[in-house]
């Protein structure tokens, strides 16, 4: 077997467990939404936040912007930002949806940078200009939401709206025009 393939059936074994902790998570979900909406509404925003979380590592790695320094101090990062997450809502829920913000700002930098370089130019992205995508999506975010609370959910909720209508003008317009890509 070629190393390609190997690492093809590693990756869909990992699909697969993923999916049923999905499965899982999601049936001890439903309980929690029949109980108490506030729990239900804490476990999606933790679940969203870790799916940022992963996604963004998973498209850096997949492009191989992730050297093993960037990903130990990622994961560091991320965990801290996590458990801060996790705690700030023994204080306050809406902590957490902040928190959810934040990340979601980010995220969608990040995304906003990859289709344009993957989708338009067909070049792969680099570590340097994804984390500074990443970054200014957090500072941006960060900042307004110490300035006012209005402008902080304007600029994300503006921003995945941005990102939503980049996305299916870029993929469109590849439908219309072809690629040059190897699949």
């Amino acid at each position: 077997m070629d190393e390609h393939y190997k690492k093809w059936i590693r990756d869909r074994k990992i699909n697969y467990r993923a999916t049923w902790i999905a499965f899982i998570v999601i049936l001890a979900l439903v309980p929690a939404l029949i109980y108490n909406l506030g729990i239900f509404i804490t476990f999606v925003e933790l679940g969203g936040l870790a799916y940022f979380i992963l996604d963004i590592s998973q498209i850096l790695k997949e492009s191989h912007a992730f050297p093993k320094w960037f990903a130990i101090g990622y994961w560091i990062v991320t965990a801290l930002y996590f458990v801060a997450s996790f705690v700030s809502v023994f204080f306050n829920v809406w902590y957490l949806a902040q928190a959810l913000g934040i990340i979601a700002s980010a995220y969608f930098g990040l995304k906003v940078y990859y289709v344009e370089s993957k989708g338009i130019r067909n070049k792969p992205i680099k570590l340097g200009s994804s984390t500074l995508a990443l970054f200014i999506g957090l500072v941006v975010a960060a900042g307004l939401l110490i300035f006012n609370q209005l402008y902080f959910w304007i600029w994300v909720i503006g921003f995945a709206v941005v990102y939503d209508i980049f996305y299916w003008s870029v993929r469109i317009y590849i439908q219309i025009k072809g690629t040059n890509r190897e699949f």
